[in-house]
């Protein structure tokens, strides 16, 4: 069983964010924190019911990365309307490359006959052979004691150690898991609905073999995995964009709303702060408007002074240390101070569901 605090670091890495305590009670409650300690659902699994009933109580939206996208593998595929032509062919290259990888060409032959499936196929094909591969396994994590040695066979598939362990209460397992293979779903709507989909694998199994080979391909090449997998499955291009964006708005501070970007190196300075400029249109509606000095002086001055101080002993110090900006109604200083609290804190970043 993971350990719930561990559970609640992972989401929160998962999500890029701070979760809230009524958000973690939620969770808990429903009894989907306790689906992740079994190894009944995935990390990714417990983010996206966060992420959907964000959409649904229309709370601060979550970070989203940009989906997968693939290209068809015929010669005579349309390229994706948004696809720069370099990007495309970078795209086709790799995936040449890659469709000549050992591995790949093992699979393809050994497991889907020579042929590949269209992508329409996949959720039924892997439906099928999670039947057949099996209940799947279950995988545990143990700390290893002092006075133990790892021993790896010698093609390097397993280890051992020497002296044996054995599990107990005196070595227990601190983490019981299952692993996943991702993939692309077929048909879903992007807008609505997460295309990624995951099944847990059988060790030895089909799917498991697909889940290393894909998860291998992901690293080497810099695709996502979901992606590297109907790559091997269909054949189809997973496209390589010269720009990935990341976009944070937290349910905490909306101030700390963060747009990352992972810039191919041969993009020019203009074709970066244009595809910036309408990331940040998405996130900002309307003219943003900057504090004024006064006002970050007051929000910095506000959040300086003791507590219990009146508001009347707060203005007078105020007035004593900004003559220029002197206020005569106790009112009118409070409103401005909390306001300028609240815009640098909480700025209205207008729509929260941010679509990338």
């Amino acid at each position: 069983m993971i350990n719930p605090d561990d559970i609640r670091r992972e989401l929160e890495r998962e999500l890029d964010r701070t979760l809230p305590e009524a958000a973690w009670d939620f969770l808990v409650e429903r009894g989907w924190v306790r689906d992740v300690g079994v190894g009944a659902m995935t990390i990714h699994g417990l983010a996206k019911h966060v992420r959907a009933h964000e959409r649904a109580w229309g709370g601060p939206t979550t970070a989203r990365t940009m989906v997968p996208r693939m290209l068809a593998s015929g010669k005579r595929a349309k390229p994706a309307e948004t696809a720069p032509a370099r990007q495309e062919v970078v795209s086709r290259l790799l995936a040449a490359e890659a469709a000549e990888d050992k591995e790949v060409r093992s699979f393809r032959e050994e497991e889907l006959g020579g042929s590949l499936m269209k992508p329409q196929d996949v959720d039924r094909w892997i439906a099928r052979q999670a039947k057949e591969d099996g209940p799947p396994s279950r995988w545990l994590t143990v700390a290893l004691p002092t006075g133990y040695e790892v021993r790896l066979s010698p093609t390097f598939t397993f280890a051992t150690t020497e002296p044996p362990l054995t599990i107990s209460e005196k070595t227990p397992a601190i983490l019981v898991h299952k692993r996943y293979l991702s993939y692309l779903r077929y048909g879903v709507d992007e807008v609505e609905e997460d295309p990624t989909g995951e099944v847990p694998t059988a060790e030895g199994g089909v799917l498991d073999r697909l889940r290393q080979l894909s998860q291998s391909l992901a690293r080497f090449y810099g695709w996502d995995e979901a992606a590297a997998t109907n790559f091997v499955l269909t054949g189809e291009v997973p496209f390589m964009p010269s720009i990935e964006t990341r976009a944070s708005v937290p349910f905490s501070y909306t101030t700390t709303a963060r747009i990352s970007l992972t810039i191919d190196p041969a993009l020019s300075p203009r074709e970066v702060a244009n595809h910036y400029r309408r990331m940040r249109g998405r996130i900002l509606e309307g003219r943003h408007r900057e504090l004024t000095a006064k006002h970050l002086r007051l929000a910095t001055f506000a959040a300086a002074r003791p507590a219990g101080e009146t508001l009347r002993e707060r203005m007078a110090a105020w007035n004593k240390e900004y003559p220029n900006w002197k206020y005569k109604r106790e009112t009118n200083f409070g409103r401005d101070c909390t306001q300028a609290v609240r815009r640098l804190l909480h700025p209205d970043y207008g729509g929260l569901e941010i679509r990338l």
